[in-house]
């Protein structure tokens, strides 16, 4: 249900302060929508400036406990001026975001396919076959 709401959409937002991955990020750009998401965390793996639209943040500590994250953890917090002028930019320029999504689903396609991910794979676990010879 997630993927059906999210080919509604016009473009993807996650103003997270952590991320392991970036799964949701990902899926909205295999999907070829503009994503605007913070510029920290395990997105940047496959975020780029050149792919999305990288929200600037400042790190902060966690002021209590937020399962898994313990008190005084780092995290980002998003600058949401700049969000909101990163969504603006999607709206008022929707030739350049949608070549912008175009890149994007393109590289997380190179990068995240079933294909590529398999060769990294297969090179990987040669890697640890050699290392047990």
């Amino acid at each position: 249900k997630a993927i059906g709401l999210m080919t509604l959409c016009d473009a993807y937002a996650s103003l997270h302060r952590s991320e392991g991955f970036g799964l949701t990020m990902a899926e909205a750009m295999l999907l070829g929508k503009p994503v605007v998401a913070t510029g920290y965390s395990g997105n940047l793996d496959f975020m780029t400036p050149d792919n999305s639209r990288l929200v600037r943040y400042s790190l902060g500590k966690t002021a209590e406990m937020y399962p898994p994250y313990e008190a005084g953890w780092t995290w980002a917090e998003p600058d949401l001026d700049d969000a909101a002028a990163h969504l603006r930019w999607v709206y008022d320029h929707p030739t350049e975001a949608a070549t912008m999504a175009r890149r994007g689903q393109a590289e997380a396609r190179e990068l995240l396919g079933p294909e590529s991910f398999g060769r990294r794979m297969a090179t990987r676990l040669e890697v640890v076959r050699k290392s047990r010879v």
